[in-house]
C-alpha cells in the first residue's frame, strides 16, 4: 500500500505544495502541486519525518468527506492505521486546539474540544458515538508530543538556552509557559512522581 507523507504544515496554502508518496518497496517519489499542475520532482529512499496530512487539510470544500468505517465501540476500523488516526496527530500537536502550556489534557476548554471534533467532521463523516474515541486519542497524540518535546528540547540548563522553539510546529508564549514549568521545583517533583508511577506499571 502506498503511503503519502506531506511536506507543507499550512493548511490553506494552495499556491505550491509538495507531496512525497511512498511505495511498496521503500522509495519516495516526490510531486509539487503548483496550481492545477502536479509535476513530478525525484526519487530517493524514504525516511519518515512529521504527519501533516495536507492532503486533507487542503482538500477543496466541494468534495465529499472522507468515509470511515467505525465498529460498534465508536473505534475506526484499522486502528492506527487508519487515515482517521493519522489526521488527529497534527491536530494534537497544533496549539490553538491543544496548547502545550496545560499541564493535563482534562483542562483544555470545552469549546476547543468542540472545534476539534467540527473540524474533524468538516473532514471525515464520523458519528457522534465516534466523538469519544476521537477526543480520546487526540490526548493520547498531545501527551506523546509534549514528551516528545521534553525529550528532544528540553535541559535542566538556564531557559534562556532554550527561548526560541526548536519545532516550527510550537507556539512560542506556550513555549516559555511551558518551559518555564518544567524547569520549576513543581515541575521537577511532578516529572519525578510520574516517573514512579510509569516504574510501577512495568513491575
Amino acid at each position: 500500500m502506498n503511503e503519502i507523507y506531506e511536506m507543507n504544515d499550512q493548511p490553506n496554502s494552495r499556491v505550491s505544495e509538495e507531496l512525497r508518496v511512498e511505495d511498496e518497496q521503500g522509495n519516495i517519489c516526490f510531486f509539487f502541486l503548483l496550481g492545477d499542475e502536479i509535476v513530478e520532482g525525484s526519487t530517493k529512499k524514504a525516511h519518515q519525518g512529521p504527519t501533516y496530512m495536507q492532503s486533507v487539510w487542503g482538500r477543496p470544500s466541494n468534495l465529499p468527506r472522507f468515509h470511515i468505517e467505525f465498529n460498534e465501540f465508536g473505534q475506526p476500523i484499522g486502528g492506527k492505521d487508519s487515515y482517521l488516526c493519522h489526521f488527529l496527530g497534527p491536530v494534537a500537536r497544533n496549539g490553538r486546539y491543544c496548547p502545550i502550556d496545560v499541564m493535563d489534557c482534562r483542562e483544555i476548554p470545552c469549546r476547543k474540544k468542540t472545534e476539534m471534533i467540527d473540524d474533524v467532521k468538516l473532514h471525515f463523516d464520523v458519528p457522534i458515538s465516534a466523538h469519544k474515541w476521537i477526543l480520546s486519542s487526540i490526548g493520547d497524540k498531545w501527551r506523546h508530543w509534549k514528551h516528545f518535546l521534553k525529550s528532544n528540547y528540553w535541559e535542566d540548563v538556564p531557559m534562556v538556552s532554550m527561548i526560541m522553539p526548536k519545532d516550527k510546529r510550537i507556539v512560542l508564549h506556550q513555549w516559555i509557559k511551558l518551559i518555564t514549568y518544567w524547569s520549576s521545583y513543581e515541575g521537577k517533583e511532578a516529572s519525578k512522581r510520574n516517573k514512579g508511577s510509569r516504574a510501577k506499571k512495568t513491575m
